[in-house]
């Protein structure tokens, strides 16, 4: 079995191991057989490993200073650099010829915003009851170009009695009112006259800039309270309402 190691492998510990039995071996020299030159040899060689320690710690403390100094530098020079090209855009969008400034100072003109799209429009409408209440709970589906966000749905309401002359498809016979700011692609009606025949929902889908085509869902009543006899499709301003 391999002896362990006298000497420790760790460099620090090796040097002051070698350092601190230099003492002894030479007060033991004659009982050791070491000879004079054999350990001024050790020492010149631990005195030069000891002080080349020493430089590595100064050089690596330096080292933590100097990068410390650049950081600190590099982010002074960031912040004045960033006020300046703040300055240069403020001035390019004064300018008749924003290019021109954006040339000069060698940076490049940001990009034109390109313009958000319209959401899409509601489609493939269903109705439910509340037979108690005679509330109309309204569902539908609106696919949205990619990435749009934040959309929300403007509900608008035409209601007609019998007699009225209204039918489905003829969304201009009625007086459309706003119903109500649906935050997901259903609604409930809890408001509906008595004695109401025919209702028409117009959804638009509203984003924060633009406004969807309208659609128009029809939901014919009868009876007393409140019965779904049909909701049927029709065209609106060009747009397909789906049937429910």
């Amino acid at each position: 079995m391999a002896r362990p190691p006298v000497i420790p492998e760790r460099y620090a510990q090796a040097v002051a191991w070698c350092l601190g039995k230099l003492p002894r071996w030479t007060a033991n020299q004659a009982v050791l057989t070491l000879t004079d030159a054999q350990l001024d040899r050790l020492d010149a060689l631990s005195n030069a490993a000891e002080t080349a320690r020493r430089d590595l710690a100064a050089a690596r403390l330096a080292s933590r200073g100097a990068a410390l100094r650049y950081r600190t530098s590099v982010a002074a020079m960031r912040e004045e650099a960033s006020h300046l090209v703040a300055q240069i855009r403020v001035a390019a969008d004064m300018s008749e010829q924003p290019a021109l400034v954006y040339e000069a100072a060698g940076i490049a003109a940001p990009k034109p915003r390109r313009p958000r799209p319209a959401p899409g429009t509601p489609r493939a409408f269903s109705t439910d009851i509340e037979p108690a209440t005679g509330a109309l709970t309204i569902r539908f589906d609106c696919p949205h170009p990619r990435g749009l966000r934040g959309v929300v749905y403007r509900v608008e309401r035409a209601v007609w009695r019998e007699g009225d002359g209204a039918h489905e498809g003829d969304d201009s016979a009625g007086d459309f009112t706003f119903l109500t700011i649906a935050r997901g692609r259903t609604f409930t009606d809890e408001t509906i006259p008595a004695g109401t025949a025919l209702v028409a929902y117009r959804v638009t889908a509203l984003s924060a800039t633009k406004e969807g085509a309208p659609a128009v869902h029809w939901v014919r009543l009868a009876g007393e309270g409140v019965v779904v006899a049909s909701a049927l499709p029709t065209r609106n301003r060009g747009q397909t309402a789906a049937a429910a």
